[in-house]
């Protein structure tokens, strides 16, 4: 029996690993992630042509001055290209955080939490709304991570979290 292969999620899963590869390693030439994706030179190409593009990444300095041979430029992920949202929902307090793309914390809010359901999302939202308000110019919201403690089935819903009083939530 063969195996279909799904081009789409190939794509994406070399697009994640080229963008994780630079940020991790930051000022790499086209070269480096070459070798830190372990990606052949086209795909490599491709998919920083396609990061460019979208403003996913910029261009710097050459990534080797003084080298002989033709300059590599140095990559790095835009500062510019959005934010990350993070938080935390306990039951007296809401953590939220923003980081640039790059992984660097950019804003911190603690505010105060609930164990209703309702309520919590209803701060959580607002808390998001600061976030985004304090960001300027209406950045890019990338993704969002929220964080409650409890335990979790397979299936990825809440089976039950006892500092808030929450169980069977999808």
């Amino acid at each position: 029996m063969a195996v279909k292969v799904n081009s789409t999620a190939i794509r994406r899963l070399n697009r994640v690993r080229m963008f994780h590869a630079l940020r991790e390693n930051p000022n790499s030439s086209q070269t480096d992630l070459q070798r830190l994706t372990g990606l052949d030179r086209g795909t490599t190409s491709l998919v920083v042509a396609q990061l460019l593009e979208e403003g996913l990444l910029i261009r710097g300095e050459a990534a080797y001055p003084g080298r002989v041979g033709r300059p590599e430029t140095a990559l790095n992920i835009a500062p510019s290209a959005g934010i990350f949202v993070g938080a935390r929902l306990e039951p007296n307090k809401i953590r939220i955080i923003s980081t640039n793309l790059a992984g660097d914390p950019l804003i911190r809010l603690d505010m105060p939490g609930s164990s209703g359901i309702m309520e919590s999302l209803s701060l959580f939202r607002e808390g998001l709304e600061q976030i985004i308000r304090q960001s300027g110019s209406d950045p890019a919201v990338r993704g969002i991570g929220v964080g409650v403690p409890g335990m979790m089935d397979r299936e990825g819903a809440l089976v039950l979290a006892p500092n808030l009083g929450w169980h069977g939530l999808p």
